[in-house]
């Protein structure tokens, strides 16, 4: 089997053909590939004659490995120190945010009263007592890091957008 890349004007994959036999000349609009770039021509390009990833699939790639990065940045684990002087790691997974807001919407929103001895539990399952301006100051905290996240995030997206090579989207990292 034989293999084509179908270009448009521009040099953009946007399909293939299969050949049982080599044709001894392509169509204007095609160039030889592998099987594997026939299967996915959108994400090719054709440059100077060579047929490399197009700035579209390096651009979706790439945000998607940026996406990738502010998740995890988001949950990071967070570092805070009580009001009684202990620093404590807490874990931010989605699981511990949601008690984390449930906390601070009880505590600090509603203004019901914090238990006797009210305590989160650090990252190594540790009990750490905290009052309620420990518990508006770790959410402010947990929202500081997943809104820092988030406006990275924007930016390093625009940069992607803009960039006019596949290497060029390549070097923006997170």
């Amino acid at each position: 089997m034989f293999y084509a890349l179908q270009i448009d004007s521009n040099g953009n994959g946007i399909g293939s053909h299969t050949y049982v036999e080599e044709p001894s000349t392509y169509p204007s609009n095609e160039v030889p590939c592998t099987q594997a770039q026939a299967q996915n021509p959108t994400l090719y390009q054709v440059v100077g004659g060579q047929i490399v990833e197009s700035l579209t699939a390096a651009q979706s790639a790439q945000i998607a490995l940026l996406q990738s990065s502010a998740q995890k940045a988001e949950q990071a684990p967070l570092t805070y120190t009580t009001s009684g002087g202990v620093t404590a790691t807490f874990l931010m997974t989605p699981h511990q945010w949601t008690k984390f807001m449930g906390a601070y919407l009880k505590y600090v929103v509603k203004g019901d009263a914090l238990p006797s001895g009210y305590a989160f539990f650090d990252q190594n399952g540790k009990s750490v007592a905290v009052t309620v301006a420990d518990i508006s100051g770790i959410f402010d905290a947990g929202m500081a890091q997943i809104d820092g996240a988030m406006v990275k995030l924007a930016g390093l997206i625009a940069q992607v957008e803009v960039a006019t090579t596949v290497s060029d989207v390549q070097a923006i990292t997170w």
